[in-house]
């Protein structure tokens, strides 16, 4: 990772206040731009999202084809730098200035960690602390934890209460130095928890809105001991951290003086189909919201996603990306035809769907369906298999998509190198010259 990749990412995390103005400059960013996110990824085929610019801001359905042209053209090291260098002279402006306006909204305060830096050096691992946690579990809890553990010190903190704490993987790691406590609502994890470690003392409560005026669940948290409490939530979901913050503001400050939350899945809020103003937490966000202002439940997932210093990997690793989600943006068409996937179906059966080839038997397998309908699948997935075949990082693509499912007018395409496009059936048919 480059310097400026580095100070890109770092400067995500902010200590110091946000101004109204900065606020305002995110929501209309957020508005301006969400045709790139109100709809999941997945239904890109499917939904023709690329068929719908807003308008409304001044960009157009050339705008997006300009962007598709540009970006099939850039290599797997120039997409690497595109959030973080200058953009080059042939970008398309409207794309020139969403990349600007992006890092301008990324840019928060810089939060500095400095007071973290002998920590973060002279901690070292325990093996006792890794056994059975997969690394980017592992690399959240290390990290999660030195910081957790200098404000605790700041603040003359020996107990803390991890709500959501599973089997107790974050707890475990601290329990050397605090008293901890772990509330869990799945009896189940509460018992593989005790089992692991003995150090936590597991509760087993589920919160909910009506806790907020519980006395006894109040008294809990601020504890009865002379010592000062914290609470903490590492991917607590949905509805569970508007809760934690709600109840931190009817706790005695000077028994629980510190709340450490990181929110996931907000998605799963309840109340998100009403307007931003309905349902935030901030009255300053509320105050701005202008009336009718909805962000989707599918822009609401992005903010549980990875940074932007993920964006950079390896030519294999995005053409593995890349074909796993055109994949799975082809079942969705496919699906749109036979309708044969409930909506209500587990998050497993489209996940790990291996090749192309092999995707229908792999979803009428796991579905158990007949050979007769999965025959009638493997009917309607031909064209989009066929499809498939032409994905590439190439406007070849961008055009047949035009013709085919836009109904558009679609531009001469040449490709002075033979492409060879196999059908569903294994055969091939090699075209020098692809006119579309």
């Amino acid at each position: 990772m480059t310097d400026e990749q580095s100070c890109f990412c770092s400067r995500r995390a902010c200590c110091q206040l946000v101004t109204e103005d900065d606020l305002k400059v995110l929501v209309n960013f957020l508005r301006e731009f969400s045709y790139l996110y109100e709809s999941p990824n997945i239904r890109f085929l499917a939904d023709k999202q690329w068929q719908r610019p807003p308008v409304e801001f001044g960009y157009t359905l050339e705008n997006r084809f300009q962007w598709l042209q540009f970006l099939s053209g850039l290599d797997n090291e120039q997409l690497n730098q595109l959030p973080f260098a200058p953009c080059t002279a042939n970008s398309p402006p409207s794309l020139q200035d969403f990349i600007r306006r992006s890092k301008e909204v990324s840019h928060l305060p810089v939060f500095s960690f400095c007071c973290f830096d002998n920590c973060l050096e002279n901690e070292k691992r325990n093996d006792l602390y890794c056994s059975g946690i997969k690394a980017k579990k592992l690399h959240e809890i290390e990290n999660f934890a030195l910081i957790l553990k200098e404000y605790c010190r700041r603040y003359c903190i020996k107990r803390i209460i991890d709500v959501g704490c599973g089997i107790g993987h974050l707890l475990n790691y601290l329990a050397d130095e605090f008293e901890v406590v772990g509330v869990e609502c799945d009896e189940r994890l509460c018992c593989v928890g005790r089992h692991r470690y003995s150090s936590i003392n597991y509760r087993n409560l589920k919160l909910n809105r009506e806790s907020l005026g519980d006395t006894h669940i109040l008294s809990f948290f601020e504890g009865t001991e002379p010592d000062r409490s914290a609470i903490v939530s590492l991917h607590g979901c949905g509805d569970l951290q508007t809760i934690l913050l709600k109840l931190f503001t009817r706790l005695k400050k000077e028994r629980v003086p510190l709340i450490f939350v990181v929110s996931c899945c907000y998605h799963k809020m309840s109340g998100i189909d009403e307007e931003v103003a309905a349902w935030a937490l901030s009255d300053c966000v509320r105050k701005i919201s202008p009336s009718g202002w909805r962000l989707r439940r599918s822009g609401l997932r992005l903010g549980s996603q990875k940074q932007i210093c993920s964006w950079v990997c390896g030519r294999e690793l995005r053409s593995f990306h890349e074909r796993n989600f055109l994949t799975r943006a082809l079942l969705e068409c496919v699906n749109d035809v036979t309708g044969i996937i409930s909506p209500s179906s587990p998050r497993q059966l489209s996940r790990s769907l291996g090749s192309i080839d092999n995707i229908i038997s792999i979803i009428a397998g796991r579905m158990n369906i007949s050979k007769e309908l999965s025959l009638e699948l493997e009917n309607a997935s031909m064209f989009y298999m066929f499809l498939l075949c032409l994905i590439g990082p190439e406007i070849l693509l961008i055009n047949f998509i035009n013709w085919r499912l836009l109904g558009l007018p679609a531009a001469t395409v040449t490709n002075s190198n033979a492409n060879r496009i196999a059908n569903p059936m294994g055969s091939s048919i090699l075209l020098n010259r692809v006119r579309l």
